[in-house]
């Protein structure tokens, strides 16, 4: 009950949005190029964001529903390297490696969303004032990624930020999606996810078990 109406509330404004471009175009906002041309990218834009609203909402069911279906060893070092080399030409990103390679055992495709949606979130939120770093450590039997950005957290979403359809970023195209996929990949793959606060630092630690090969 909870979920549906959640999704309801986010997919109320998009709607409504196209419902009422709809309408001031059959009212004759058609003949007037400029205004239909205004209109016509409302509805666009609304259209969009349920797009990517819905595709999210695949994905989170997927990942919860299902699990990991398969899996494999990889160098998780190598795919946060790749993921924040993709995000340079948007912004400062450091990376700090704390071995040269270190393998966790799952879903490289859902390891890898998971850490881009930590990195994106660090891109959008931070404050551009110091890199974004990304920073890999390991343990005896677990691997680290941390995504640290200059910035704070609102008081009214630091407990809730790893729910479905919380976002502080709703107008810019936010799905309020992307930290509850980390969560459910984490739990799929017995690790765990956790944010910190600390000198105008936000931090999020995504933490998986080591691979058997190690």
């Amino acid at each position: 009950e909870s979920f549906a109406a959640d999704l309801s509330h986010e997919l109320k404004n998009p709607v409504a949005a196209i419902r009422a471009a709809a309408e001031v175009l059959d009212e004759g906002a058609l003949a007037e190029p400029e205004e239909a041309a205004r209109f016509v990218k409302r509805i666009r834009e609304a259209t969009g964001r349920i797009e990517a609203l819905l595709e999210e909402l695949l994905s989170l069911a997927r990942i919860e529903s299902r699990g990991v279906e398969g899996g494999e060893e990889f160098d998780v070092v190598h795919v946060a390297r790749t993921i924040a080399d993709s995000y340079a030409a948007r912004g400062s990103i450091e990376i700090e490696a704390k071995v040269d390679e270190v393998r966790v055992r799952g879903g490289r495709r859902w390891i890898s969303r998971a850490i881009d949606n930590l990195v994106k979130n660090a891109v959008v939120h931070g404050t551009g004032r110091k890199p974004v770093r990304v920073v890999v450590d390991t343990g005896e039997t677990s691997v680290s990624v941390s995504v640290i950005n200059d910035g704070s957290i609102a008081p009214h979403i630091r407990k809730r930020l790893f729910r479905r359809f919380v976002t502080s970023r709703g107008e810019r195209g936010g799905t309020g999606l992307g930290l509850a996929i980390v969560r459910a990949v984490a739990e799929a793959h017995s690790g765990s996810v956790e944010v910190m606060e600390r000198d105008s630092e936000v931090e999020f630690r995504l933490v998986l078990p080591k691979g058997s090969l190690q």
